[in-house]
């Protein structure tokens, strides 16, 4: 029996946790109650405290959790006998709290279940709980909690070390052996007038957790008043959550039964019909609660038997009718629900749906338009939103938008737009008719906005061979309002269609000057500036008369907007002028890029001795002019335009050099850089090795990532056909000390861009020329530097780390010894000398111990869950590779964690594993094997976040 002292040890330990002031102290407490919980001797200090008359609440519920915690992981430290006194304790526990509190009858059903799950010789689970529980109305909702946790238990041990065989056992003989037992009793306590709802809402839990196992099929429940019970109980208000969570899953399951067809027939349509005039009967409650239940059913079913639907529409269509009633309610949190179905139906029309039924669908969609331009309009006062509603909008009707571009699929561009059509030309006159005011009415402009926002999301699917109703609306734009938000929308449209725009060159000139006015409306410029991105890019052609027009935007509109506004017009006269005939594009890019140049040179004359002001000058000078000289570039004027990147590159030289640490400098300067080694890379040859100096320089001086993110790019550009792989090996090499003194000086988890880019040029580097990086006599000392760097914790870094350590792991297994399997065939024909796989392995194995240490720790509760894989494949890697040493290190590592975290039998059984995949040289199942390591160490020690382990 547990001692007094043990009880008051954890009882003042929770006290502390719970009711003390000093956070060290509560630290302490909680750390202490975690250990205690996998001793031994917490199972017989758990059980007193829970039949203790006197111990707080808090100690029950912590003593409950602790008996589920060691029979999840510790049930190993009882004997059989001790199990089935376990069990029985556990059994008279639970009935002593069979009316509370329900955090400990529940925590006490999920020990029983994992109990039954894992004690073969607890032979009559199910009958004995019935027995026992199932007698007296107040015991049967612990009853019908146990039925319910009991599959979702055998689905968690599942994903344990529990031996397969016996799992698959344990479970036929437990689940689905008593399954039609489990129907009946259901059916009777259902049907009992005795239960009350608490009761009856345990009851729909069960079946619902039944079904999800697989243990019972809506198939069983075929002509069952079970079903029939399900469906009723949406009518009672203390059961409707529930009920829509079972008979949704009912529908669900519905669809894999042999004759579905027959299934909906009989038992689950009429239930739907009657849910559906249930539905209508409540809607004058505008209840948001009881239409989302409802969407969420009748999505459910059009999901599932959506091809039944689209052969039979005559039959079932009142499922889409329910469905589109429910999309009407006015609450943006229930539509969205729907959305998959609608991308499901359109995905099935264009695959196999004949065209007389595909007829008979369309008046749906044409429907669905109507319903979504009425979510899309905004409400009578959004001034009153607060942002995060203005946020949850604008992402509503950027996620609706998918939905209308379905509706273009289905209807094709004509049918589409006609409704959103019908509603400007409705509105637009109305709202116009006053010639001398062109301000719409208090809700005309919600509605035009809300019709011009369709066409906009429409966009992309409509085809822009199309003249009828998208001729018409581009003729209702010059009579639109002038409501901000009206134009913001025209706008926008304008640069949707601009393929549409290239077809009819005639009004070009309006939409031009349209977009231009925008300018003057600080809420319009930056759609204005967007758009007239879209109509150069697409247009540039038609647009070489209006040059002067856009120059003089160009030289007196740009200070007064933003910096990326400023970007999309530079783009945007760039495309024009790179459309210009052959020996005009020069000439017509200087009156644009002039202003530019002179500034840019004249500021980076003067040197370091820069204001703020300057800087940015100087910063905006040369976004402009890379802009101009990478479109124009990339669309094939590199001929006539590569003697002004000749002009530029030494401007831009000096100022990088004079003002190196200003970071949006640094931003622009290598995208210049991208610029020159990328569309005029074939005449920038020459000034490689100069490029690659200035890069080392920068690093050294700034620190800055972007000078790391030009390196990698000048490797990949260069690094064939091979001249200038020296450059590329020593522009590595110069690199490698600064970016280590920049990580002992600053730290890696600073600076994980920094640590990001400098591993993708390493692995740039060993995919270009590898011999050449494993025969420099850096190397080995680069990848014991590397090592700390997973601790930098950030995504992106640890991914490009990953990346550097499996292509050397991949490699040396594509090249040294006997490989079992090439995972990268790539790696294994790059010419690789001896003596560069010589060198890679001596790196391997002096910096191996180390790497298996870190990879080991990160996978048991270091690393992400999503890093498990790559972690537990590197290791593997390595093993099979060097399998001697490496197994060693692995074992050593397993050996090291602490009893009480992973238990000694586990490790054993760990290491027989291990043992047995060097012996059969079973490489690839080594990481399934730390995948499932990590599974139940992070589990046990409740770290989250925790992998599923392979069955």
């Amino acid at each position: 029996m547990a001692s007094d002292q043990a009880v008051a040890e954890v009882v003042a330990a929770l006290q502390a946790l719970y009711t003390g002031t000093d956070p060290q102290a509560k630290q302490r407490a909680n750390l202490w109650l975690l250990e205690f919980q996998k001793t031994p001797q917490s199972w017989t200090t758990a059980d007193r405290i829970l039949n203790s008359g006197d111990t707080a609440l808090e100690a029950k519920i912590f003593a409950a959790q602790t008996l589920r915690h060691k029979i999840t992981y510790d049930l190993g430290e009882l004997d059989t006998t001790a199990q089935l006194s376990l069990r029985d304790s556990l059994l008279n526990l639970l009935y002593n709290f069979r009316t509370g509190p329900k955090v400990i009858a529940t925590q006490l059903c999920l020990s029983l279940a994992g109990l039954a799950v894992q004690v073969a010789e607890w032979t009559d689970v199910i009958p004995q709980m019935m027995q026992l529980y199932g007698t007296n109305p107040e015991s049967v909702g612990c009853l019908m909690e146990f039925l319910a946790v009991l599959p979702e238990e055998a689905n968690r041990e599942r994903r344990s070390t529990m031996d397969p065989q016996a799992y698959d056992d344990r479970c036929e003989a437990l689940l689905s052996r008593n399954a039609a037992t489990v129907v009946d009793t259901l059916t009777r306590f259902m049907q009992s007038p005795e239960l009350g709802a608490g009761a009856r809402e345990a009851i729909l839990q069960c079946l619902r957790s039944w079904l999800n196992a697989g243990e019972i099929s809506t198939g069983m429940l075929q002509g069952s008043p079970l079903m029939s019970v399900a469906f009723d109980s949406l009518r009672d208000p203390d059961l409707f959550e529930a009920a829509v969570d079972v008979t949704c899953t009912l529908v669900y399951d519905s669809k894999e039964a042999d004759d579905v067809s027959a299934l909906l027939a009989s038992d689950i349509f009429p239930q739907l019909r009657a849910a559906h005039r249930y539905m209508r009967e409540t809607w004058d409650q505008e209840d948001p609660e009881l239409v989302r239940g409802f969407c969420r059913l009748f999505t459910e079913a059009c999901e599932s038997y959506i091809g039944i639907l689209v052969r039979q529409l005559e039959n079932y269509g009142e499922l889409l009718e329910a469905l589109l009633e429910c999309m009407t309610f006015p609450d943006l949190d229930i539509v969205p629900m729907t959305f998959t179905f609608w991308a499901q139906l359109t995905d099935r029309m264009q695959e196999s749906v004949p065209v007389d039924r595909r007829a008979g669908l369309e008046p749906v969609f044409e429907r669905l338009v109507g319903v979504i331009l009425e979510h899309l309009r905004y409400p009578p006062e959004p001034s009153d939103w607060t942002a995060e509603q203005q946020d949850q909008f604008r992402a509503f009707r950027h996620d609706i938008g998918d939905v209308l571009k379905d509706c273009v699929v289905v209807l094709g561009t004509e049918r589409a737009l006609a409704r959103p059509y019908a509603v400007l030309a409705e509105h637009v006159p109305a709202a116009t008719s006053n010639t001398t005011a062109a301000t719409p009415g208090p809700n005309d402009w919600q509605i035009i906005e809300a019709a011009l926002f369709s066409l906009r999301a429409m966009g992309r699917t409509v085809d822009p061979e199309s003249n009828g109703v998208l001729g018409a609306i581009m003729g209702l734009l010059p009579r639109l309002p002038t409501h901000p938000k009206i134009r913001y929308a025209a706008t926008l449209v304008i640069g949707r269609y601009t393929l549409w725009t290239r077809r009819h060159p005639d009004v070009i000139a309006f939409q031009l000057g349209f977009i231009c006015d925008g300018f003057a409306v600080p809420e319009v410029a930056a759609a204005s500036a967007m758009a007239l991105r879209f109509l150069c890019q697409d247009c540039a052609p038609w647009l070489a008369p209006y040059l002067p027009q856009l120059h003089g935007l160009y030289a007196t509109g740009l200070p007064s907007l933003h910096a990326k506004d400023v970007r999309e017009i530079t783009e945007a006269v760039a495309h024009v002028l790179a459309a210009l005939p052959a020996g005009q594009v020069l000439p017509g890019l200087q009156p644009f890029c002039e202003p530019s140049l002179v500034r840019l040179a004249a500021l980076a004359e003067r040197g370091a001795g820069l204001s703020p002001t300057e800087l940015t000058d100087l910063t905006d000078a040369l976004e402009r002019v890379t802009t101009f000289l990478t479109v124009t570039g990339e669309e094939g004027c590199v001929d006539e335009v590569q003697s002004l990147v000749a002009q530029v590159w030494p401007v831009v030289e000096k100022a990088v050099a004079a003002h190196v640490a200003y970071a949006p400098l640094g931003e622009v300067a290598a995208r210049f850089f991208t610029c020159c080694t990328g569309p005029y890379g074939g005449s920038f040859v020459s000034q490689v090795p100069a490029l690659a100096r200035l890069l080392v320089e920068c690093f050294q001086r700034s620190q800055l990532s972007c000078y790391l993110w030009v390196a990698k790019k000048l490797t990949v550009r260069y690094a064939r056909p091979g001249d200038l792989i020296p450059t590329l090996l020593r522009l590595l090499g110069d690199l490698v000390p600064t970016f280590f003194a920049v990580v002992e000086a600053r730290g890696c988890v600073e600076i994980p861009d920094v640590v990001e880019e400098f591993a993708c040029l390493v692995a740039a580097s060993l995919k270009e020329f590898p011999t050449r990086v494993y025969e420099a006599p850096w190397f080995g000392q680069l990848v014991g530097a590397l090592l700390p760097l997973f601790a930098v914790g950030e995504p992106y870094a640890l991914t490009a780390l990953f990346r550097v350590f499996l292509t050397l792991l991949d490699t040396a297994r594509a090249n040294h010894q006997t490989p079992v399997v090439h995972r990268s065939e790539e790696l294994a024909h790059r010419n690789l000398t001896p003596t560069a796989v010589t060198q890679l392995v001596a790196a391997l194995r002096a910096h191996g111990a180390t790497l298996t240490g870190i990879m080991v720790s990160g996978i048991a509760e270091g690393l992400d869950v999503l890093f498990i894989p790559d972690a537990s494949l590197l290791v593997g890697d390595l093993v099979e590779v060097l399998p001697n040493e490496a197994a060693g290190w692995l074992a050593d590592r397993i050996a090291a964690f602490p009893d009480s975290a992973y238990p000694p039998a586990a490790k054993q059984k760990f290491a027989e594993g291990l043992a047995h995949v060097v012996q059969h040289r079973a490489w690839d199942t080594l990481p399934r094997r730390l995948r499932d390591f990590s599974a139940v160490y992070r589990r046990r020690n409740r770290l989250g976040n925790a992998p599923a382990a392979d069955s």
